[in-house]
């Protein structure tokens, strides 16, 4: 037992040492614990929390691509970008066996709204699409007008609302963590509810760099290259709104004798 002073000592005691937490809690704390901060947590080990983010081999959540039922559900997420790469991503979800599958992606660098959709029409037309808080924003290039409503003029069907988890009872705004979202996938990785089609080419890349950097002393994410993974956070944080079918409000409204009954999905 090492000495700290004369009066205090160490004592370095892990998880394993404590009888009030049985194997099964112990399991279920660490699932709940950020990969980065698990020795920290369970063995008092010191860490400057730096390193991968993500470390579920890629074997195990590539998916070759297949035809996707038509009554699977989607979702696009959207992540803003100019000068750093705005990319846009497609889930589907087997709700039956409990799997998201991320069928197609694109990013590019100074897309204007009309040449992302342009990009990404043929896969992207008729979903709803989840979109970050900063889409609340107005810009010089739009004529002040907000993000959101740029890329809804271009084609995209936006949420109404931005990305959020769902509220808590009695609560009108969900939470926006992002430590909760990159936990949601690591979680999903690891259970193998979360695949990536092989084909979506740009995803792999930020997969295998993205990670943590320790500054004074604080573990940060490095928000460099992870646009895609922005993008797919976003739709998982609105899954709740996957939907088969997005019929557009240009498209039908005018036809219809009886107008909208659901704002949100557009029909």
């Amino acid at each position: 037992m090492p000495a700290v002073t004369k009066t205090k000592y160490r004592v370095d005691a892990t998880w394993q040492d404590v009888p009030h937490l049985s194997p099964e809690i112990q399991s279920a704390l660490l699932e709940g614990t950020p990969e980065h901060m698990r020795d920290a947590r369970s063995k008092g080990m010191p860490t400057p929390g730096e390193g991968k983010i993500f470390t579920t081999p890629e074997e195990t959540i590539r998916s070759e691509p297949f035809v996707v039922p038509s009554q699977w559900p989607g979702i696009l997420g959207l992540d803003f970008g100019w000068d750093h790469p705005a990319a846009v991503v497609l889930l589907r979800i087997d709700r039956d066996a409990g799997v998201v599958y991320i069928t197609n992606g694109y990013k590019a660098t100074r897309a204007s709204p009309i040449q992302l959709w342009d990009a990404v029409r043929t896969w992207a037309q008729g979903w709803p699409c989840a979109w970050p808080r900063d889409g609340l924003n107005e810009t010089q290039q739009g004529g002040g007008d907000a993000l959101r409503n740029q890329y809804a003029k271009a084609g995209f069907t936006m949420l109404p609302k931005h990305a959020q988890f769902e509220p808590a009872p009695g609560k009108e705004t969900g939470s926006v963590s992002v430590e909760s979202g990159i936990m949601l996938m690591q979680q999903m990785f690891r259970q193998g509810q979360l695949k990536v089609f092989a084909s979506v080419g740009d995803f792999w890349p930020e997969y295998r760099v993205y990670h943590r950097k320790n500054v004074n002393g604080v573990s940060k994410i490095v928000k460099l290259q992870e646009d895609m993974i922005s993008a797919v956070r976003y739709a998982l944080m609105m899954q709740r709104y996957a939907r088969t079918r997005i019929i557009r409000h240009n498209d039908m409204v005018n036809n219809l004798p009886f107008g909208i009954l659901d704002e949100l999905i557009g029909y």
